[in-house]
Formats: C-alpha cells, structure tokens, sequence
C-alpha cells in the first residue's frame, strides 16, 4: 500500500491550513488487544495503549505487525506508543507534509530511538513492521529517525 504524497493527497484528500477536510472519513480508533497492550504506555497520557487513532489504511498491517512483535517474543522492546495522526509537515523541513499528516506512520519508543540516533530496537523488532510493508526511519539516508515507522513517502 505504500504511497507518495501525491497518490494520499488523489486519495484522501489535501491538508489546507493544517486542516484534514476528510480525517474523519479515513480514520478512527484501532483497538489494541490487550495481551499487546499491557505494559505498552501512550506517552501522552501515561496510561496502557489500549486503542490508537490511526488511517483506516493502516489499521491491519499495523495491527498485523504488532502481532509479529508478540508471536516473536518481542513485546519486551515495545514501551511506548509516541504519536500517529499528527497533522504536520516532516521535522526541518518545512513545507514538505509528513505521512503522520494522514495516520499513515507511527512513533515507537521515542525516548530511546531519538532522531539522528540509531536507536534502540533491534533487527527482529524492526523486520516485524517490515514484513507488513513499513519502511522503518532508522534506515532514512538524510537522517535518521528509529522510532518511526511508515506505510507511505519519507
């Protein structure tokens, strides 16, 4: 399903004054089940993750991912969820909209995979997004980003 900022913008629509006409037609809450959810913290508000609001696109492949993340074992990397739907442009680098714009990325574990870093989670973390079709920020070429995960440009 990956995307570039044109086909999001043909499919759902344009951002104008950082307003999203069409967010409530392409997105809504994806519940997170709770033997993921359990010790997995919203940094926002400090509680379990418990549902996250996301493009409805996106909605199977990460839920499918994070399943990875358990049947892997791996659910001792996963501490925080930092962010989803952000209407934004890409950090530094003004005027050039960030797929969080549409739902179509998320933030994992911000505090220990901090831009320019490359981050704490490990190769089998990583592979349980990637083999649902994410690209994974600690691979960026311009700059390095290992919390972020995304189905579309960036």
């Amino acid at each position: 399903m990956r995307m570039t900022l044109e086909q999001a913008i043909q499919k759902y629509g344009p951002i104008v004054d950082g307003v999203w006409a069409n967010e409530a037609k392409f997105c809504s809450l994806l519940e997170i089940p709770s033997d993921i959810g359990g010790e997995w913290i919203n940094s926002a508000t400090g509680l379990g993750v418990t549902h996250i609001y996301v493009n409805n696109d996106m909605q199977a492949p990460l839920l499918q991912a994070l399943n990875n993340v358990k049947d892997r074992g791996l659910l001792g990397e996963l501490h925080s969820f930092d962010g989803c739907l952000m209407i934004r442009a890409v950090r530094g680098q003004p005027g050039n909209l960030s797929c969080h714009a549409y739902g179509l990325a998320i933030d994992l574990d911000a505090s220990d995979n901090q831009m320019g870093t490359a981050g704490t989670l490990s190769p089998e973390f990583v592979k349980c997004f990637t083999d649902e079709g994410f690209t994974w920020g600690g691979t960026f070429h311009t700059r390095t980003d290992p919390m972020h995960f995304s189905l579309a440009w960036e």
